[in-house]
């Protein structure tokens, strides 16, 4: 026991002894001026010399902008007493919603008590500080005082920032300062739609520019008791003009989607006041697209965002019209710029329900196939010509049918034959991958595909379509040619609504025009059709077949 008093006493004489050094060398001058600095366990309070409850203002002048912020509170006593979500601080000219209240509070707590990590001894040279040409000027009023601050450079390795309150140089932590050295568009928050991309809805959204020209889209909530919404098959929506289709579920869905949620990477401009002056350099006067959406939700509630193009950097500068800002962020953030309608429209030709089918007439060429359906599920009845088939091996053959589908847009084209073309770029391929030619021969067979396809023919000249086993031209524009279809589907509906009819021209070695009653013909591919003209006489003579899908 006696033994363990002692050793007490002596510990508490050492710790005693330390503490005492201790202080001695934090109140001896001279140990602060041979170290250059005040020693960084001490707290330096850069701003006013202590902490003040109450900062009334800040302004700020920095190389991006001049800017004051302003405490919307009275005084200290109504600031501590406040709610948590009270809109503390604001920025003159910025409406209040669209502020960021977290960064503002950083700059203003900041202000009222700026510890510095470190004095400098910076003598007379304030350059080697960034010091004489500082980066920001800030002007800070406290309730019955104030204080100025000039912020410099940032000093090597990370250690801090540099800044000048008063005659003194401190060394301050980097992220205590760097909200001051925004420009006020810093302090806007930079959600510019509202919603998520993953649960998007909407009830209408129209797009005009990019790859759809002049001539708006427009997509539509679809209702599913409509005729369109039947005739188009499955799916929530519509694209309602220029044409009526489907809307493709993954490519049209998804980058649509996209219109909600957005966020930009930085706010850059303000958009009110004169659009000519305000959204000409960011080039939104006029916009290279705009997306007009309707979302059906009131929180989320409508918009209109215009669209500049891509820049070399892949950016684009985005206005929304419920916004007073113009925002930057990156064009493949925005994946429904890239949209053609094309790609935005389903590619099934169409989708009848085989219980609303009364009839399917098919032709080929003069010979009538005509498909008579009774009945639903599995009392359905079908005959071909009068003639009983088997119900299940029908079905599988109108599987078929109805797997018509675009491939590919039929652009305008030059005239001359395709089949040439086709030839000269087959013939390339086969060299390129057997070996068996040369480049020169390789370099000739692309210059006959170039030929072929490069002769285009006068103005308003009208081109025919061949006869079969002629040489093929393409169409110049994707109206329906003038010949007959080769081939033909016609579907009649038990209650009576206009037939549609699919038809079908020669278009290539390879390739089918397709074409939806009245509307653009697009490519389809001859190995669905090929399946068609080989299983139309086997179903009508009782033979088995499979469905194309």
């Amino acid at each position: 026991m006696k033994k363990n008093v002692i050793v007490l006493i002596v510990l508490v004489v050492v710790l005693a002894g330390a503490v005492g050094a201790f202080l001695l060398l934090r109140d001896d001058p001279a140990a602060a001026d041979d170290a250059g600095e005040v020693s960084a366990v001490d707290e330096i309070y850069a701003l006013g010399g202590i902490p003040q409850p109450f900062v009334k203002e800040v302004s700020i002048q920095n190389e991006l902008d001049t800017y004051t912020v302003k405490n919307n509170f009275q005084n200290a006593i109504q600031q501590q007493n406040a709610d948590a979500d009270a809109p503390g601080y604001t920025i003159e000219g910025l409406p209040q919603e669209d502020i960021n209240s977290t960064l503002l509070k950083s700059v203003m707590t900041a202000c009222a008590s700026l510890t510095a990590k470190q004095q400098v001894d910076a003598g007379s040279d304030l350059s080697a500080y960034g010091l004489d040409s500082p980066r920001a000027t800030v002007d800070v009023t406290y309730e019955d005082s104030s204080a100025k601050m000039l912020i410099g450079d940032d000093a090597p390795g990370g250690e801090g920032t540099y800044a000048k309150v008063g005659d003194n140089v401190y060394l301050i932590a980097t992220s205590r300062l760097s909200n001051m050295l925004l420009s006020r568009y810093g302090f806007v928050g930079k959600t510019i739609t509202g919603g998520t991309s993953e649960q998007a809805t909407f009830q209408k959204i129209t797009l005009t520019g990019g790859k759809f020209g002049e001539t708006p889209v427009v997509i539509e909530q679809a209702d599913e008791q409509s005729e369109a919404s039947a005739m188009m098959g499955m799916g929530s929506y519509l694209i309602s003009a220029p044409i009526q289709a489907g809307l493709d579920l993954d490519k049209g869905i998804t980058p649509l989607s996209a219109l909600f949620g957005v966020t930009a990477t930085e706010v850059v401009g303000d958009a009110t006041g004169d659009d000519s002056q305000n959204l000409t350099p960011y080039g939104l006067f006029p916009p290279y697209m705009t997306a007009e959406v309707v979302s059906g939700d009131p929180e989320i509630g409508d918009f209109t965002l215009s669209v500049s193009q891509p820049d070399a950097e892949g950016n684009v500068f985005v206005r929304s019209s419920e916004k007073t800002f113009v925002y930057q962020l990156a064009a493949d953030s925005l994946p429904w710029m890239e949209l053609d309608l094309f790609t935005l429209r389903e590619k099934m030709v169409i989708l009848p329900h085989i219980d609303s089918v009364s009839e399917v007439e098919v032709v080929v060429d003069d010979q009538v196939y005509l498909f008579t359906l009774e009945g639903e599920g599995d009392e359905l009845k079908a005959t071909v010509n009068g003639n009983e088939l088997d119900a299940a091996n029908f079905r599988k053959f109108y599987q078929t049918l109805i797997a018509a589908s675009y491939d590919s847009e039929v652009e305008a084209q030059a005239s001359g034959t395709d089949a040439e073309a086709e030839a000269a770029a087959e013939s390339e391929t086969t060299a390129s991958t057997d070996g068996g030619e040369d480049d020169s021969s390789a370099a000739a067979a692309e210059e006959d595909a170039d030929t072929a396809s490069a002769q285009v023919p006068g103005e308003g000249e009208v081109v025919k379509l061949p006869e079969p086993g002629g040489d093929y031209y393409p169409i110049i524009t994707n109206t329906q040619p003038a010949d007959p279809p080769m081939l033909t589907y016609t579907y009649r509906y038990r209650d009576g609504k206009t037939p549609d009819v699919v038809k079908f021209w020669s278009a290539s070695a390879r390739k089918y025009y397709v074409a939806l009653n009245d509307g653009p013909i697009y490519y389809a591919k001859s190995v669905y059709v090929d399946r068609v003209l080989e299983d139309l006489p086997k179903v009508a003579a009782g033979e088995e077949v499979k469905s194309y899908l």
